[in-house]
């Protein structure tokens, strides 16, 4: 039988949780209900495209242990499971994920590095820094995640806080001691790295590209701003 720790000892390092229920061995995490595992703990976020909650049931179906979710119209939904409601169901699924792998970043030192351009060379130049150094050393960006030497392919630039959480410490374990990551704005705006402790921040530059995503260059801004250092 697959061991894990208890959802309610994960619950304990998480901000904003306004109401939980009951508890279980929690195997893994997961948001996405299309890979989760018997014994997952489902965490609901809305995304751009589709809403997580809406999934809560086919989760359960699938062997979910536990749910954590934001809206309280689907209460009923997680009824005979053990669940938490919680104030920003991404907040909280970064908070558990760190909590899950034992706050890889703690045992880590991490640069964050963000801006519009200059992203990858940057981490890349603070690698070689590191090596040089004698500190074994990895990154987390466009190009992949890990040992430069080592890389593993990189769906995105910033992956998403469990996959994060899961790749620092699979560094850690690895004994890497530092790592330069490449924070897009949208990474920072969506919580996926809320949970990491940086030692350091690097802004590169500032211009109009994700005005898409950001409304105007202030937003941005004020985007970039939430890579600082814990």
């Amino acid at each position: 039988m697959k061991s894990g720790p208890s959802f309610r000892s994960l619950l304990a390092e998480v901000t904003g949780v306004l109401e939980a229920r009951g508890d279980s061995t929690v195997t893994r995490i997961a948001c996405d209900s299309r890979k989760l595992r018997p014994g997952d703990l489902f965490v609901a976020m809305r995304g751009f495209e589709a809403d997580g909650h809406d999934f809560i049931e086919a989760a359960i179906i699938k062997g979910a242990v536990a749910v954590v979710y934001q809206d309280p119209r689907h209460e009923e939904t997680v009824e005979g499971i053990p669940w938490a409601r919680v104030a920003d169901s991404r907040v909280a699924g970064a908070e558990l994920a760190a909590a899950f792998f034992r706050h890889p970043s703690r045992q880590l030192r991490l640069a964050a590095v963000t801006g519009t351009n200059g992203k990858t060379t940057t981490t890349f130049m603070i690698d070689r820094i590191m090596r040089t150094a004698g500190l074994p050393s990895g990154v987390i960006g466009t190009l992949g995640y890990g040992p430069v030497d080592d890389l593993r392919d990189a769906p995105r630039t910033t992956p998403d806080a469990i996959e994060l959480q899961s790749q620092l410490r699979r560094m850690v374990d690895a004994g890497i001691s530092a790592v330069a990551m490449e924070v897009s704005s949208h990474a920072l705006v969506l919580a996926r790295t809320w949970a990491c402790a940086f030692d350091v921040a690097v802004f590169t530059n500032l211009s109009q590209d994700h005005l898409d995503f950001h409304r105007d260059l202030e937003e941005y801004l004020q985007a970039k701003s939430l890579a600082e250092p814990a």
